[in-house]
């Protein structure tokens, strides 16, 4: 028996999603679908902005079309970023919209207001955030410096990185609550990732050394402090100071390695 190869599995997708269209947004239609007395279906998004179908001017009759939902559900789909340029089909069940170069994200600098596609902020944070966005190579150590880091003060910053085209958030944070420093790490998904990547950590002055690796976990919108133990290095407060430089720069060193 033949295989169909992805090619032809794109192009009968393609065909079964501009059948199943809806006629205002041209997107594939979605369940619950608003369906008129001849059969024509409106997304739910649609629907609440018109009283009749806009094919053939009937109205619309209070049914579920199960059966229409069972397959929709089971279909591929285009991304809804497809008007801004993504190309990309996927089933249901994938998380490729999470993940999307196009989907609209916020920059995380503190009072900083842009927001645009997932794939341009790597451009952003290198032209507008030069003081603070650090270009770094895989595996070729780097260092951090906090200037005028008070350990006994509450304090929080976001910090970008650049590694090749993708874009991590460094978060650091002088938990009172906790008496700790805590640090971690996101990465800024534009499509499925290559590889895990992770960041080793390291705070030395003299024989005193804490070093630590952290998993880089996606940056799909979830609060710092929602994955703060399961992806994060901490330093007891009352040794932050040794790691403090005469500068009154809180200092250390990382690099990032693949898996």
């Amino acid at each position: 028996m033949e295989v169909l190869g992805n090619e032809v599995l794109k192009q009968i997708a393609e065909i079964l999603l501009d059948t199943v269209q809806c006629p205002i947004c041209l997107i594939a239609l979605r369940p619950p679908v608003a369906m008129c007395s001849n059969g024509h279906g409106l997304c739910p998004d649609c629907k609440p902005n018109t009283e009749e179908c806009p094919t053939c001017r009937e109205k619309f009759i209070d049914t579920s079309p199960t059966i229409l939902h069972q397959l929709l559900d089971a279909l591929p789909r285009d991304c809804q970023f497809k008007t801004l340029g993504c190309t990309e089909v996927y089933v249901p069940g994938s998380n490729h919209e999470e993940i999307c170069g196009y989907r609209s994200i916020d920059c995380k600098v503190l009072e900083c207001e842009w927001s645009g596609q997932a794939r341009k902020l790597k451009d952003h944070a290198i032209s507008t955030h030069d003081d603070l966005t650090t270009v770094v190579e895989f595996g070729i150590t780097s260092n951090i410096r906090w200037p005028g880091f008070d350990p006994a003060n509450e304090s929080f910053r976001y910090i970008p990185f650049v590694a090749d085209d993708l874009v991590f958030w460094a978060y650091v944070y002088m938990s009172l609550q906790v008496n700790k420093l805590c640090i971690s790490f996101t990465q800024v998904p534009i499509g499925v990732p290559s590889s895990e990547n992770f960041f080793k950590l390291s705070f030395k002055n003299g024989n005193i050394e804490f070093t630590h690796t952290i998993q880089v976990p996606l940056d799909t919108g979830i609060p710092f402090g929602d994955f703060l133990e399961d992806h994060c290095m901490m330093i007891p407060q009352k040794m932050v100071p040794r790691f403090i430089n005469e500068d009154a720069d809180l200092a250390f060193s990382f690099l990032i390695v693949k898996e």
